[in-house]
């Protein structure tokens, strides 16, 4: 064979090599292609083509680091495509990339190059956002350094920008603002110094991420650059509420039950949502609204059966009848504490058992609140439901157990602001995820497929929807939901309030815009404002 002829050969087979990469190619998406440098960021990348066997190429290069990846069966609820999900972080000296998704062992390319733009702004590490003593708790004091090679003087010249992400959406305070509030000396904020810069700003939202500021004007070896900072809430003061070492345990017909007890007067109970397989509710899923409730009620938070910290069902015929179970164990808290008159709240999936209560004791009820209860909703939301249980039982967690990064990504499935989604409860859910009890009680209700959707708990609930209809929910019932409500449906809430308010005079509604299924975390303040409005009239 001649030289011309072996050249030829070998460019007809890199001609088929890159014919059958492109073909195997496909167009990816990913919800987010800029990361400031210093920046910390979640993305999530889709594409038809994605398999388990994948390898990341392009962004280790740029000095962008890869902390956390999954692969996704599929990407969400909508999206019938697999996908990564990616918890990445830029490096004071990332650059642009051209990320690309390769198989592992042929190196063939799965997504077409996605370009990942990195702006060449510098890394300011010193950010701090700090309370403030003027009456008003959503003004800040935003107060940044400088390292000596830079200067700051002039940055106050330009306005700083306040991208909208996922952190805390700020703004600096206007002029009029500023004119109204009593401040010492003649120069007001903004003020920039060679080495600093400090804003008064006014914080809406209560995300716990970071914020980001860009600076417009920065000196830097002689020339003017933008410079980027971070700044994150101060903990409210919730965050230190509900410590272990205050945790209450009491026997409840031999389940070894925690509860969280404060404040004085008339009894309400705190009702958390979940299942026995649920590691993230539990007590603590009232941790935010806890402190503010005990100053007007003697508040009870309890871990229901098999959640948190109480035990597991006893026995295999314990799991098979688990609805009734709860009903039993809650039942059974309140004689234990000796509770004769009680205000109940619950939540999700903590409506069932505070709800059926209420029906067969109406002597025993002052008041129930109902909060995104679409488990008690004569709309049958089961189709919805199961779809949402079923999509994150299959592609929330990793083969081999929960992350905490994959428990951060499901804390957000149920919030539409993401306000007051904190590591802290990523990591207690994720230390509860590990236990053998939790192992436990998940297998067996797996087993049974026991869920809202099994015919066994759709007939106790065909069962309490009637005795609702004819009246028997005498209790002064409020109903609070979330527009936004991912599970259980705003239908759902209004069907639920149509039915109970069909014989009972005394039922309210009230819906929180701009929330999804946990309004009480998203809004604690004004969702105990509207609790204790309401339950204090009885």
């Amino acid at each position: 064979m001649t030289k011309r002829h072996r050249l030829f050969n070998l460019s007809l087979f890199l001609t088929a090599a890159t014919i059958s990469a492109s073909a195997l190619a496909a167009e990816c998406t990913i919800d987010s292609n800029i990361i400031d440098r210093g920046e910390q960021k979640t993305l999530l990348l889709c594409g038809a083509n994605i398999t388990a066997d994948y390898v990341l190429d392009g962004l280790s290069d740029a000095k962008i680091i890869t902390d956390y990846q999954q692969y996704i069966g599929k990407c969400d609820f909508t999206v019938n495509q697999p996908g990564l999900f990616l918890e990445v972080r830029a490096e004071d000296d990332a650059n642009p990339a051209s990320l690309r998704v390769l198989d592992r062992n042929t190196d063939e390319v799965l997504c077409d190059p996605i370009a990942i733009d990195v702006p060449q702004r510098i890394h300011l590490k010193d950010a701090s956002l700090t309370n403030t003593d003027f009456g008003d708790p959503s003004i800040h004091l935003l107060s940044i350094r400088g390292e000596e090679s830079l200067d700051l003087s002039q940055s106050c010249s330009q306005e700083m920008i306040f991208p909208q992400g996922k952190g805390p959406y700020l703004s600096l305070l206007s002029r009029q603002e500023l004119e109204s509030l009593s401040i010492e000396g003649s120069a007001k904020p903004p003020q920039c110094t060679k080495t600093s810069i400090n804003a008064l700003v006014r914080i809406r939202g209560q995300q716990r991420s970071r914020a980001k500021i860009v600076i417009p004007n920065i000196r830097h070896n002689g020339e003017d650059i933008e410079g980027v900072a971070y700044a994150t809430l101060p903990p409210a003061p919730w965050q230190s509420s509900m410590k272990q070492e205050d945790a209450k345990y009491i026997d409840v017909d031999g389940i070894r039950t925690r509860y969280f007890e404060k404040g004085e007067g008339d009894a309400l109970v705190l009702v958390h949502g979940g299942q026995a397989s649920s590691a993230g509710s539990n007590a603590w899923s009232w941790i935010q609204n806890f402190d503010g409730l005990a100053e007007h009620f003697h508040v009870y938070a309890l871990d229901r059966l098999g959640q948190g910290y109480t035990d597991n069902p006893k026995t295999e015929n314990d799991y098979q009848h688990y609805y009734e179970r709860v009903i039993e164990h809650f039942d059974g808290f309140i004689k234990a504490l000796g509770i004769e008159k009680v205000h109940l709240m619950g939540q999700s999936q903590g409506g069932w058992p505070v709800t059926r209560y209420a029906v067969d004791h109406p002597d025993l009820v002052s008041c129930l609140v109902n909060v995104d209860t679409g488990i008690v909703s004569p709309l049958d939301p089961q189709g919805r439901v199961s779809k949402f249980y079923r999509y994150q039982s299959a592609n929330l967690h990793p083969p081999e157990g929960p992350t905490a990064a994959s428990i951060r990504r499901g804390m957000k499935f149920y919030s539409y602001t993401l306000n007051n989604l904190t590591e802290a409860k990523a990591q207690r859910t994720l230390e509860l995820s590990h236990t053998p009890r939790k192992k436990e009680a998940a297998a067996q209700l797996g087993k049974l497929r026991m869920s809202v959707a099994h015919p066994y708990f759709q007939a106790l609930k065909k069962t309490l929807l009637q005795e609702i209809e004819d009246g028997k929910l005498k209790a002064p019932t409020l109903i609070i939901w979330g527009l936004n409500d991912p599970e259980g449906s705003y239908d759902s809430g209004v069907k639920l309030f149509k039915l109970i308010s069909s014989t009972n005079p005394e039922t309210e509604m009230h819906v929180f815009g701009n929330a999804g299924h946990q309004a009480f975390i998203e809004y604690p303040e004004k969702f105990n404002e509207v609790v204790v409005r309401f339950c204090s009239r009885y």
